[in-house]
């Protein structure tokens, strides 16, 4: 087998990118945009592959698949492996139980190098954990051996139609391949321009949108390889004109020659130098607010590309030790980032993120000399492609028995005896619900009988979100017809604004069907009910679909002429409002008095539920941690109400319209809010009541509300 030209210089671009995304994760100032260094790898792998199959081609006249994936599957998944197994076995130790069925799922898509897919999905899951996966980094991965695994076949295929005669002459196969790739290239770069427009987890992780990257990459490899083989061709010309140059020389004809080749070595070392720059400057001025991949990509990209075809940088002496510690480094940096902070039970300060990078650097520097030279370099793997692949196919699938295990069967919590129905409590007598919550306050244990389980809570929808009645951030402007009750209901009661509106479904749901209404769910996540613009930092673009949904529900509404609207929203706008208006707050009181308006004119009643306390802390996280003193888990009431401007306009602009207010803080809170009341989880995340416990409400929410009056025709 052929091997590569060794390039020390792609050695010390290796570390340039490393040193960038770690650098960005352990939050070092003013290095926010080292994420590009992930696409400094693309367009490394790009080459690298790229170059190692043409040289196969040209040495042996064919490329054999085979040996291909062989030689990945021993280059990459023992090291990948290792952390995964260390990571999910940390994280099931560690971790709050309930979060291990996420994590098993992570450590899934790792396995199975689609990763990337579950991410984008969760990335736009308004319902899905903000906690960061410890397998997050392997995203990168996953793109990478998607490139692999089409990328050979996709050569050998260029290959065989080079190999064509057509009018007496062969088409080159390395010029088929080029001009596929540049196809692709543009394919896939108007892709990632499109997708981050439209949602930027997809074009982010997405590897059609990446593809590009490594697409540039490709082509550097082939255009070398060309080099390469005018080179070889005219060989034995330059042998033959060897005497005559000297002869010139003697004659005083090249004086300048020495001068020409310094000019000649100057072009690249200044290219590969402007390419440098390029990476760091997107580095350094790019974060998260920043639009990418898209156009933003393409100065890391091209700056990575300027580097290769350069190749005259000559790095500090440490960069190329760091870039063959570089693939360990990335794998070993993030979970310690990640699962050390649940160890000690606190974030860590940029010292401690530091440290730990430098600790993750030397058990790469352990693992690169004990796990990937020894098995990478192993001749019984080498010489025979179906032990590397047999490998490769018994180490993914040990991650993949290890996560399903991890997924089933979480550590067990130590609980308590069964406590209080509270539904039925509160269904016989509402007050009891203030002893109940009193009572919270000082719990130990988590009840035997709690519900929903902690297991379960981030499983937990209401009916809105089954039928696909609630939108969610990607879908379009209108759900189907989502209507509740009975056919020949003579009220009808609509439900109206965010994910906070939403969570109060249950006991509406409970109230309308006792009364015989008809209830018409309108909701749709982080969209306001008010007509404002927000940029949607998930999306991170302006969320065009709320601005459509706000002109719906408002025709809608106006056909519906309903008897009652009850409306409920988040009041975490105001530091989204689009286009930052100078006063935000009278933005959004003045979008609030002409939402009013308008529903008084198209209501017979209307109701303003009041924002729910935020808590601090992931509740289910802290009810694992702290599982023999779940009352240290209940913040004190004061310090749960957020966004008291937000919450004020919102209450003065009902009080100019007239429209009643319900503040349901007392449903939730004494002096502190606990998370169990009685049998109940009343949390399923920071800012969501769980279904079980909003249907709970119905009696006290029922006596609250008023009586919807008949609208007039």
């Amino acid at each position: 087998m052929p091997t590569p030209r060794h390039r020390p210089d792609i050695q010390g671009l290796r570390a340039v990118a490393v040193l960038l995304v770690v650098g960005s994760h352990a939050g070092i100032p003013g290095l926010a945009g080292g994420y590009v260094g992930v696409d400094v790898f693309f367009v490394i792998s790009g080459f690298l592959i790229t170059g190692l199959l043409l040289a196969e081609s040209s040495a042996t006249g064919k490329i054999s698949a085979a040996r291909f994936f062989a030689r990945r599957a021993i280059r990459l998944l023992p090291l990948s492996t290792l952390v995964a197994a260390l990571t999910l076995g940390v994280a099931w130790w560690w971790l709050p139980p309930a979060r291990i069925a996420d994590v098993g799922a992570d450590a899934l898509g790792a396995a199975s190098y689609s990763i990337n897919v579950r991410l984008a999905q969760v990335a736009t899951d308004y319902f899905a954990t903000t906690d960061p996966s410890p397998f997050q980094h392997y995203w990168s991965l996953a793109v990478e051996e998607q490139f692999y695994l089409i990328w050979p076949l996709l050569l050998i295929a260029a290959l065989q139609i080079g190999a064509v005669r057509l009018h007496t002459r062969r088409i080159g196969g390395r010029r088929v391949f080029a001009v596929v790739v540049s196809v692709l290239c543009g394919a896939s770069f108007v892709h990632s321009v499109v997708t981050t427009t439209q949602s930027a987890p997809w074009a982010y992780f997405g590897s059609p949108s990446r593809a590009w990257e490594l697409g540039v990459g490709a082509l550097i490899a082939v255009a070398e390889s060309a080099r390469r083989t005018r080179s070889a061709r005219d060989a034995p010309h330059r042998d033959r004109s060897t005497t005559a140059v000297s002869d010139r020389r003697l004659l005083g004809v090249g004086a300048n020659r020495s001068r020409v080749a310094a000019a000649g070595r100057l072009g690249p070392a200044l290219l590969s130098w402007i390419g440098v720059a390029a990476i760091v400057v997107a580095a350094l001025i790019y974060d998260d607010r920043t639009p990418f991949p898209g156009f933003a990509a393409l100065l890391p990209v091209l700056g990575a590309a300027a580097v290769i075809t350069g190749g005259r940088v000559r790095y500090p002496r440490a960069f190329p030790f760091l870039g063959e510690l570089s693939y360990g480094w990335y794998l070993w940096h993030w979970p310690l980032l990640i699962l050390v902070p649940a160890l000690i039970g606190h974030s860590l300060d940029i010292a401690l993120r530091l440290a730990l990078c430098a600790a993750a650097l030397a058990i790469a520097f352990v693992t690169y000399h004990l796990v990937e030279n020894p098995i990478r370099h192993r001749r019984a793997l080498i010489r025979r492609p179906a032990r590397g692949l047999a490998l490769g196919l018994g180490l993914s699938a040990l991650t993949a028995v290890s996560a399903v295990t991890a997924s089933h069967h979480p550590r067990p919590l130590v609980l308590g005896a069964d406590a209080v129905d509270t539904s039925a409590a509160v269904h016989t007598a509402p007050a009891a619900l203030t002893r109940l919550i009193a009572a919270g306050e000082s719990t130990r244990l988590i009840p035997a009988n709690l519900r929903p389980a902690l297991n379960d809570a981030a499983a937990d929808q209401s009916r809105p979100q089954r039928d696909g009645c609630h939108l969610s951030l990607g879908s379009g402007a209108r759900p189907g017809e989502c209507v509740y009750g009975p056919a020949n209901a003579t009220r009808t009661v609509v439900l109206l604004g965010d994910s906070h509106a939403l969570q109060w479904f249950p006991a509406l749901d409970s109230i309308a069907s006792s009364a015989g209404w008809r209830l018409v769910s309108l909701t749709r996540s982080s969209c306001s009910p008010a007509p404002v613009a927000v940029r949607n930092l998930k999306l991170n673009r302006r969320y065009t679909e709320c601005d459509a949904w706000h002109r719906w529900v408002s025709q809608r509404i106006d056909q519906l002429r309903p008897d009652l609207i009850v409306v409920a929203s988040s009041t975490n706008y105001l530091g989204m409002l689009a286009d930052h208006p100078v006063d935000p707050v009278a933005e959004w009181s003045a979008a609030w008095d002409g939402l009013f308006g308008r529903l008084r004119n198209d209501a017979g009643q209307v109701v303003v539920l009041t924002d729910t306390p935020t808590l601090s802390n992931d509740p289910v996280g802290c009810l694992a941690r702290h599982s023999t003193a779940i009352g240290d888990c209940a913040e004190p009431a004061g310090t749960v109400l957020r966004d008291q401007n937000a919450r004020q306009a919102i209450r003065d602009a009902a009080t100019r319209a007239g429209v009643t207010v319900i503040d349901p803080t007392p449903w939730l809170c004494s002096s502190r809010c606990p998370l169990v009341v009685g049998d109940l989880l009343v949390y399923r995340d920071t800012n969501h009541l769980t279904t079980a416990y909003a249907q709970s409400l119905a009696p006290l929410l029922s006596r609250a509300l008023p009586r919807p009056a008949r609208t007039r025709d």
